[in-house]
């Protein structure tokens, strides 16, 4: 009976995709392991390099716009005058006027001028609404209206 107990046994393959299987297994865990281990000083070396970068990054600050700190896309002196004049619209009139500015300033089809222009004269309606406390969540913050302008250009 020994005999036919060992003769079964050296026979029978029941264990061998088990043991195939655990081997392979092993494997992939060893590969994956050493990737790992050789990418790491990678990434941490970037990782570095991206902290660096964006702490070196000036970030705008938010909250109400002040128009008084307000840089001119223009560069344009006359900005205290398109400020002014913004004074006597009604509030429709700023938010209509304004669309149209803004729809301006944004548009790469106009010239860079005018698309600066138009950039500081929806500042100046967007500061007026504010400043009557009218809402202005639905519009767009002067100030990403000047970076999208900028990039372009700059």
């Amino acid at each position: 009976m020994k005999t036919n107990a060992f003769k079964t046994f050296a026979t029978t393959e029941d264990g061998a995709v088990t043991v195939d299987w655990v081997v392979l297994t092993a494997a992939i865990v060893g590969l994956g392991t050493s990737v790992l281990i050789s990418v790491s000083g990678g990434t941490t070396a970037l990782a570095a390099n991206v902290s660096s970068a964006l702490s070196d990054m000036e970030v705008l600050p938010r909250g109400a716009f002040d128009v008084g700190k307000w840089g001119p896309l223009t560069n344009d002196s006359n900005f205290s005058s398109i400020v002014s004049a913004t004074a006597g619209q009604s509030n429709d009139e700023l938010r209509g006027w304004g669309q149209l500015a803004h729809d301006a300033a944004m548009n790469s089809g106009n010239s860079e001028q005018n698309r600066r222009n138009e950039g500081d004269i929806y500042a100046a309606r967007y500061a007026e609404l504010q400043k009557r406390g009218q809402d202005v969540s639905g519009m767009t913050d002067p100030r990403d209206v000047a970076a999208a302008v900028r990039a372009d250009y700059e």
